[in-house]
């Protein structure tokens, strides 16, 4: 007689159910992909950075020309001919190496192994301004200058020898004052000797084809703003109109009145008048709907400044009634950090954008060069606010439930009852 054994089995251990048990796990487990992959940046994942390249290619810099100029200044109507500052103005050829500018003038060291960092991209052709000083006092005219100059991929430990001359032409320096709430000293320092240094990593912190605009008088804030925001649109593809990005625009951004922006906050103004420009500025663009964001950086922490150029961010710096973009850094230590900038140095008038580099001494909170003179009250960075879209899950569930469907299907044609003598 045959006896037929029957095997104890749960509900869950039959093969449908066992099979809808996995195909279930599938899924979860697929859904739990889904959502644990990194979110995609809308904005930013896929961008180039800034043109932040290692110093290891033996490419240097190919001087095509340069100019020297005597520095009339006319700041906020106060005029200085014949000024104790001089300009080397050069034309190159990029390169994605660091170099380092000397210049002799007359017997002296006037410019020190200061970063001659390449803003636009490796061979293009552009043009930077460094200041030094004549070696007169304020009111002489200086019409020629025996010099010397060299830029190299390493720091001299002397000056480099005089072997030309050159005719010196007179430049006007044009500069009203933007901060409704500050003064503008109009009795320059004179000028001395920049000191630079070597750079503390091998990086190039740069940022090409920042725009750089005409401004008029007191406009300094709302073109810094324009140039800024036209820039982190078209790097970042934010899809604004270039109509909403001009200067007009941005002096209503920025609160601008005839007499320039507001530099600092004060509840004791007016309503309407208590933000400082940058405020006024980030409410617009929130008002506006884009996806900036506003952060201000004090002198204290300017070593951020670098990241922030790195990743492709825009930066106005404000220098006590003056604003300006911020194109290049380089950290010399010690607290000292070479600015390259961008501005109209000509304000309401033609010709006068320029490109030109300062030192910063963060012990002394002094400029030499190029900015000799002014202070640093602040920087202003926008970037583009990321957006993240998280994965998908369906696609996940319906492949888990599809697999459960045909792990039931293929078990139950081939099923067979089970017996045993």
């Amino acid at each position: 007689m045959k006896k037929v054994v029957r095997r104890h089995t749960s509900v869950l251990s039959s093969s449908p159910f066992r099979a809808i048990g996995i195909g279930a796990m599938l899924a979860l487990l697929l859904f739990v992909v889904a959502f644990s992959v990194t979110p995609t940046n809308r904005v930013s994942s896929a961008l180039p950075r800034a043109f932040v390249e290692e110093s290891s290619v033996e490419k240097t810099i190919e001087v095509t020309g340069e100019s020297f100029y005597q520095v009339h200044f006319n700041l906020d109507g106060y005029a200085t001919p014949n000024s104790s500052y001089g300009i080397l103005e050069l034309d190159f050829t990029g390169s994605r190496n660091i170099q380092y500018l000397n210049l002799n003038v007359n017997g002296t060291w006037v410019i020190q192994n200061v970063p001659l960092l390449s803003v636009q991209s490796e061979q293009t052709a552009q043009t930077q301004r460094f200041w030094f000083p004549l070696g007169v006092s304020d009111g002489t005219q200086v019409s020629a200058v025996d010099y010397g100059y060299s830029v190299s991929e390493q720091i001299l430990e002397a000056a480099p020898t005089r072997d030309s001359d050159a005719q010196v032409n007179a430049i006007d320096y044009v500069i009203y004052n933007g901060g409704q709430d500050i003064e503008l000293d109009p009795s320059w320092p004179a000028a001395t000797p920049v000191i630079g240094g070597i750079v503390t990593d091998t990086l190039l912190h740069v940022k090409a084809n920042v725009p750089n605009q005409e401004a008029g008088i007191n406009e300094c804030a709302p073109t810094a703003v324009s140039n800024s925001l036209q820039y982190l649109n078209a790097h970042h593809s934010l899809g604004i109109a270039a109509s909403e990005l001009t200067i007009e625009k941005m002096k209503n951004a920025t609160n601008w009145h005839t007499y320039g922006c507001w530099i600092w906050p004060d509840d004791n103004r007016p309503e309407g008048e208590r933000n400082a420009w940058y405020e006024d500025k980030a409410a617009y663009i929130q008002e506006m709907g884009w996806a900036i964001s506003t952060k201000l950086i004090l002198p204290a922490d300017i070593s951020q400044v670098i990241a922030e150029i790195d990743a492709c961010e825009d930066i106005e710096m404000e220098i006590g009634g003056h604003t300006v973009c911020v194109v290049g850094m380089a950290d010399l230590g010690g607290g000292k950090y070479s600015v390259t900038i961008q501005h109209d140095s000509q304000q309401n008038a033609a010709g006068g954008t320029v490109t030109e580099t300062g030192v910063w001494d963060s012990n002394t909170n002094t400029w030499s060069g190029a900015l000799a003179g002014w202070g640093l009250n602040y920087f202003v960075v926008e970037s583009p606010i990321s957006v993240e879209i998280p994965g998908n899950p369906w696609p996940a569930l319906i492949i888990g439930l599809v697999i459960a469907l045909t792990l039931v299907i293929s078990i139950r044609r081939h099923k067979r009852p089970r017996t045993a003598l």
